[in-house]
């Protein structure tokens, strides 16, 4: 997983319509995949999605964020069955759109 502010770290001097050109390209050649506003994370093409594990990428998208229900008990081995979906619990009174 890569933020824009980690990007904008590695590389200081770079303009922000350079990297932000840069970046865009990488998605357009399928080399990147954009996961949220400034969140990157490199294209798996064996998987044909994301190379970062979808817990991360669901945790990552908010700060106080945390895998729950049957996500939750199928990583832990509490259960066979195979969600389709993530289940991630945040803080009640966090807004998201």
């Amino acid at each position: 997983m890569l933020t824009l502010t980690d990007i904008r770290q590695e590389y200081p001097d770079m303009p922000a319509a350079t990297l932000h050109h840069a970046l865009n390209r990488l998605v357009e050649d399928g080399e990147v995949e954009r996961l949220a506003q400034g969140r990157y994370t490199l294209h798996d093409p064996r998987v044909g999605g994301p190379a970062a594990h979808e817990y991360s990428v669901a945790t990552s998208l908010f700060s106080e964020a945390a895998i729950a229900g049957w996500s939750a008990m199928s990583q832990w081995g509490l259960t066979d069955q195979v969600p389709h979906v993530i289940d991630v619990a945040l803080p009640r009174d966090l807004h998201v759109r």
